[in-house]
């Protein structure tokens, strides 16, 4: 009977919720007549005006990152845009994920998409590249024209008054 009497007042309640911020449904985890799930929000709601992509960066490469580097980021669904992000934070842990019969340890980035347009949608999956160092006076080669030597050093070879030469 008391079961009832809740049921029968929760009936005569209000059907509103209010979000304390403004953006776009994008999950409805709860059903009417299901017990909701503690552990996972029960409406996710998007804010399309300010995008971030979540990164998981193998540990080996954490070392080289920081907060405020420049991303280039491209996807799937934009092929032929590529839109300029900046990491915004760095999780202070990394955690195990595993795939298939893998295990890797990753840390998780955020990154603010600095020029959104309509094109991208929350949810897309992305590829970033995460800008680590410029060098303004760098000389650019390309890949196949560096060949190891018998000593398994890179090298690439230059050409000075029509001759070659070895270097490193």
């Amino acid at each position: 009977l008391e079961v009832e009497k809740l049921e029968q007042k929760l009936d005569q309640q209000p059907k509103v919720v209010k979000s304390p911020i403004d953006g776009i449904v994008t999950a409805v985890n709860v059903r009417k007549g299901s017990i909701a799930n503690s552990l996972e929000p029960a409406i996710t709601i998007s804010d399309v005006n300010n995008l971030q992509v979540r990164v998981e960066v193998g540990e080996y490469y954490i070392s080289k990152l920081k907060e405020g580097q420049r991303v280039e980021i491209r996807g799937e669904a934009f092929k032929d845009s590529c839109y300029d992000g900046r990491v915004k934070s760095i999780s202070p842990i990394a955690k195990q994920v595993v795939s298939g019969q893998k295990s890797e340890t990753v840390v998780e980035l955020i990154v603010d998409v600095l020029d959104e347009d309509e094109e991208l949608k929350p949810g897309y999956s992305a590829e970033v590249k995460i800008i680590t160092e410029v060098k303004d006076d760098a000389l650019l080669i390309p890949y196949e024209a560096i060949v190891q030597d018998s000593n398994n050093r890179d090298v690439v070879y230059i050409i000075r008054n029509n001759r070659a030469y070895k270097r490193e």
